[in-house]
């Protein structure tokens, strides 16, 4: 029985990367596979389904979930409803705002060309619109060098890049139709100002991630409202697939048997 669920990068991001280096050595992780959804509602509607078939395979005792980026966010959405049905959250380089991903990688990514534009630009989105945000979204992922700030290590990023050609990780319609409608609820919906769970989270953040580099503490201030017992692991020499980088972490995160 498997009886942990690891929640992937995000909208339109599905797991055979994942599935491909690590479902043999770790069967008890349930990769799972994203649908094409239109809302983040939906999606978390479907991941918490997921969630519920696991505890119920799993005999009915709790499970872990592991949310890497994104996947923080569909994981909190199972805690709020489901608390009883979880064993320990795990959140891997992940950020309750994840559009400050963006923002972040924004800076190493654009700043350097043109510090003024890049100023600007963060300027003008705090006023902007979500179709204005997903257009920002764009421009980065067109950007140069957008897939190398994932990684720490060029030399890990060379030795996997066969893999990510052989599986490519998005559906670029998926994530905008997905991504754009949490970033709506996002401008509509109350924060949260209380804690959501009482269990065991342990946060592993890398230092090296780029994606967060920028919003360290604010990440880690936000997780603490939500979950003031986390534990964090502060990580080196591994980017945002950290995961994936990192070997040692493979086997701290995930059920070997």
């Amino acid at each position: 029985m498997k009886s942990q669920l690891f929640l992937h990068m995000g909208p339109g991001f599905h797991s055979q990367v994942e599935k491909q280096l690590f479902q043999t050595s770790y069967p008890k992780v349930e990769f799972w596979e994203q649908p094409f959804l239109d809302t983040i509602e939906s999606l978390e509607d479907a991941d918490t389904e997921k969630a519920l078939e696991l505890f119920q395979q799993n005999g009915g005792e709790p499970i872990d979930l592991i949310g890497h980026s994104f996947g923080g966010s569909l994981v909190l959405a199972i805690a709020k409803k489901y608390p009883h049905i979880l064993r320990e959250i795990k959140l891997v380089n992940s950020g309750p705002n994840p559009f400050e991903c963006f923002l972040n990688m924004s800076f190493y990514l654009l700043c350097h060309k043109d510090e003024g534009a890049f100023l600007s630009k963060t300027n003008f989105l705090k006023g902007a619109t979500v179709d204005d945000k997903l257009k920002f979204i764009i421009e980065l992922a067109t950007a140069e060098g957008f897939s190398d700030i994932y990684w720490f290590s060029k030399e890990r990023m060379e030795f996997f890049k066969s893999v990510f050609a052989t599986h490519p990780a998005l559906n670029v319609e998926n994530f905008l139709k997905v991504f754009g409608s949490f970033l709506q609820r996002q401008q509509t919906q109350p924060e949260i100002t209380k804690p959501i769970w009482s269990g065991l989270v342990t946060i592993y953040h890398s230092q090296e991630d780029y994606l967060y580099k920028q919003a360290d503490q604010r990440a880690m201030i936000d997780w603490l409202k939500y979950f003031p017992q986390a534990q964090i692991n502060l990580l080196r020499n591994s980017g945002h697939n950290s995961h994936i980088e990192d070997q040692a972490l493979s086997l701290r995160i995930f059920n070997k048997n």
